[in-house]
């Protein structure tokens, strides 16, 4: 049974280098991976999908609910937690909704140089992940990349990165984390590095 790290374990930079960087393997066979150009779909990434924090319940649309001081506090502490683990985005992309998109905004505040939010689509409710791959197949190796958008979406895209058929075993609280680490891009091929609830969050950052 795979067994996610605590808070105070991911703290430890022995236990967060497993989870976050994964264990290099050497291999004396040739592979794709060892080619100076590998194939788009071999280029590896890490995920951190992010869900929206708390937000306002009455707006005139509800693409335009904004998120409440609850709501930008929870963004705050995902940011700031994401950081002192060490994640150094290369990219921020967010839902087009307005509570996404303030909740990307405010966690990029806690790292040094941000990436610029760019709002991704892809990322709104009912869009199959497939459609998500293609986004990650034109970046350069070794990305690092926060993805803001909403349940049930979220945990889809998880259970289908990580080849599960259950939806429900992977939710995320409102301004929770999960990040997932791809050596291929492609469905089933991901390795969850870790689940983070609000709680574990706050006690990180």
């Amino acid at each position: 049974m795979f067994l996610l790290p605590s808070a105070a374990c991911l703290l430890r930079p022995a236990c967060r280098s497993i989870f976050l960087e994964g264990k290099q393997e050497s291999t004396k066979d040739a592979s794709p991976l060892s080619s100076p150009h590998p194939p788009d779909y071999l280029r590896p990434v890490t995920l951190y999908f992010l869900r929206h924090a708390t937000a306002a319940r009455e707006a005139p649309t509800d693409a335009e609910r904004p998120l409440t001081k609850e709501g930008r506090h929870e963004a705050r502490i995902a940011g700031k937690a994401l950081h002192r683990l060490g994640v150094r985005p290369n990219f921020l992309w967010s839902s087009p909704l307005l509570r996404a998109r303030q909740t990307a905004e405010i966690a990029a505040e806690a790292f040094t140089h941000p990436p610029a939010v760019e709002i991704k689509a892809e990322l709104a409710n009912d869009t199959p992940t497939s459609m998500l791959l293609a986004l990650l197949k034109p970046l350069p190796p070794d990305c690092e990349i926060i993805l803001v958008g909403h349940m049930p979406s979220l945990s889809e895209h998880l259970a289908a990165l990580l080849g599960a058929t259950s939806p429900e075993n992977f939710p995320l609280d409102k301004g929770g984390v999960a990040a997932l680490r791809l050596d291929a891009i492609q469905l089933g091929k991901a390795a969850l590095r870790f689940r983070l609830r609000n709680e574990q969050l706050e006690k990180i950052a």
